[in-house]
């Protein structure tokens, strides 16, 4: 076997391995999975606030941890024996949990052990009749005349494959993402945590029901939500218009 073929099968073996340990120490309870075979690198993203990665190394396994803003959970760059990564996994667990606010890790325990879809906000009425589509100047403004001075749209990211997107940062500490996906004009938001991964709401993606602006006024209430309880703050008192 030539020797860059046998790389390969060593770096996915690795691979394999560490997305075993992730996956016995997690399980459900992590999104976002990564699984680099050629690097031989795993990676999760634990209560939607912190990605963890183990990657080979000569000496044993790499560990570490990328904190989603605000970095209030645990950064941790080891490199430690095979034996010691339980431990070391534990550890950073523990430490998260002490780091985020109570009422965000019970929320996502409920979540973790309720076997199902958890949504944080949105309307469970039944199917309504649908606005007009919003332009990509109707959607800045509406982004605006939500958040106001909440909020500031990051510049020079706001196309995605041919999609409209804008990552919105909130209360000066977290970024969040709403995206019009092309062609179908779908509208879809996300958390940015770790390493630019884009995670869920408790299991369910953030999703409009109609790309027009009842249903981005509703994406935009249910990120704002799941910001507000990471933060530890209230939720939001505003009013539906």
């Amino acid at each position: 076997m030539p020797e860059a073929e046998e790389s390969d099968t060593d770096s996915t073996t690795v691979a394999t391995d560490l997305a075993r340990l992730l996956r016995r120490h997690w399980g459900a309870r992590a999104n976002s999975n990564e699984f680099i075979r050629s690097k031989g690198i795993a990676s999760v993203v634990i209560y939607d606030a912190c990605k963890v990665t183990l990657a080979g190394d000569p000496d044993g396994v790499r560990v570490w941890t990328q904190p989603a803003p605000p970095a209030t959970t645990p950064r941790v760059d080891v490199i430690v024996p095979r034996e010691d990564v339980d431990g070391v996994l534990k550890d950073i667990d523990a430490a998260c949990r002490l780091a985020l606010p109570p009422a965000f890790i019970h929320r996502f325990d409920e979540w973790a052990n309720s076997g199902g879809e958890l949504r944080s906000g949105g309307s469970d009425a039944s199917p309504r009749v649908p606005g007009p589509t919003l332009t990509d100047a109707d959607l800045d403004a509406e982004i605006h005349d939500f958040w106001r001075d909440s909020a500031v749209v990051v510049p020079g990211d706001d196309s995605l494959s041919g999609d409209l997107r804008r990552t919105i940062r909130l209360y000066d500490m977290i970024n969040v993402v709403v995206v019009r996906n092309e062609p179908h004009k779908q509208l879809t938001g996300g958390i940015v945590v770790g390493d630019g991964v884009e995670s869920s709401d408790f299991g369910t993606w953030f999703m409009a029901d109609h790309p027009d602006a009842e249903g981005l006024r509703e994406l935009m209430q249910r990120l704002d939500d799941w910001v507000r309880l990471r933060l530890g703050r209230p939720a939001s008192t505003r009013a539906p218009r």
